[in-house]
């Protein structure tokens, strides 16, 4: 009898259990021989028909193919635009470790593995489960083409929780020391602090949506549609800005729309140069909604400035904001009546003349 040799194959025991992955791409290999054999021809073959056409072909139910049907699919394409590339980023490290397994072979302990693999990174880590959570949910309405029986990747907790001075609002302090050199990121400030939009949509905004009275904008991440009259602070400001008529109000060095990257990247250098620390451009809208609630706006005032679906968020503001009006009425209240005891007080020591 020949006895077939089969390189890549990786062994490896945890838990007094053995499993076996293929070395190349950290498929995970059937336990049974015979399966674990043909497996291994299978992805050779792979890898030799890519080789020799330079172009890849993907084993129905991978993982690979997984990812190239979802790609396609509305599900991927209704996504907003940063949304899309956010989840194409994450989609593509995923893939180039786990291309040529085959999605029925996805189990939680995998999932457990690759959660405690990016330990180190919590965010990271939420990203990676969110997006092959979303991946494996769309393998399960297709039981036949990859034999997923559950998502292994649901119902994880979240690695990362925000601290209580994430997203803060900004001091008028640092609103002025960001706006105070004239350039892009001044504007995105001045923008972002009176409309409380978030970066994306601020770096979409065009002359052609600001007619001087309002400022009209369909929300990337909601899709709302919103139009927001804009304060007289920030129609000052944006009078006083060269304005191309089709271009965005926002603009790089070169009179050029800024993409997300480039505009982080020059608000970590402007906010490093201000000597401005634990502030995020998301804070900004925080900010605004914090203006609107000690204004006295009301919830439904403040959803529709900011484009919140739900009032949650909106509470969240107008509840502080009462709470702060409370406290200086009950105080003032308090320092009163301690005046009126210390009046009364002084009067009764008064001797009363006889008659």
């Amino acid at each position: 009898m020949q006895t077939l040799r089969l390189r890549g194959i990786k062994r490896y025991v945890s838990g007094g259990r053995t499993y076996w992955y293929f070395r190349h791409t950290g498929e995970r290999l059937p336990d049974e021989p015979h399966a674990r054999a043909m497996r291994v021809l299978e992805i050779q073959k792979e890898r030799e028909r890519f080789k020799s056409t330079g172009k890849a072909v993907y084993a129905p139910g991978s993982f690979d193919d997984l990812c190239d049907a979802y790609l396609r699919s509305d599900d991927y394409g209704s996504l907003a635009l940063t949304t899309r590339g956010d989840y194409r980023e994450r989609i593509d490290w995923l893939r180039q470790r786990f291309g040529a397994l085959q999605v029925s072979g996805i189990d939680r302990e995998f999932v457990v593995a690759l959660r405690d693999k990016l330990a180190a990174k919590p965010r990271a880590a939420d990203w990676m489960l969110q997006v092959l959570r979303r991946l494996l949910y769309f393998a399960l309405d297709r039981p036949s083409r990859y034999g997923l029986q559950y998502n292994p990747a649901a119902r994880f907790k979240r690695a990362w929780r925000p601290s209580a001075s994430s997203n803060r609002p900004w001091t008028p302090a640092e609103v002025a020391a960001m706006t105070k050199v004239p350039g892009p990121i001044a504007t995105a400030v001045m923008l972002g602090a009176h409309l409380g939009q978030r970066e994306g949509d601020v770096l979409r905004l065009t002359w052609a949506q600001f007619d001087g009275e309002a400022v009209t904008l369909r929300q990337s991440k909601t899709g709302e549609q919103l139009v927001v009259p804009p304060h007289p602070e920030l129609v000052a400001y944006l009078e006083r800005l060269p304005r191309i008529e089709l271009g965005t109000i926002v603009v790089g060095a070169r009179g050029r729309p800024l993409t997300g990257n480039g505009f982080r990247t020059l608000f970590q250098r402007q906010r490093a140069a201000a000597g401005v620390l634990g502030i995020t451009f998301h804070g900004l809208r925080h900010t605004a909604a914090q203006a609107l609630a000690e204004a006295g706006c009301s919830e439904a005032e403040i959803r529709a400035v900011l484009g919140h679906r739900t009032s949650q968020m909106a509470s969240h503001y107008t509840r502080r904001a009462d709470q702060a009006r409370l406290a200086g009425a009950a105080v003032e209240r308090l320092v009163g009546l301690s005046k009126k005891n210390k009046t009364g007080a002084k009067m009764s020591k008064t001797p009363r003349k006889s008659v």
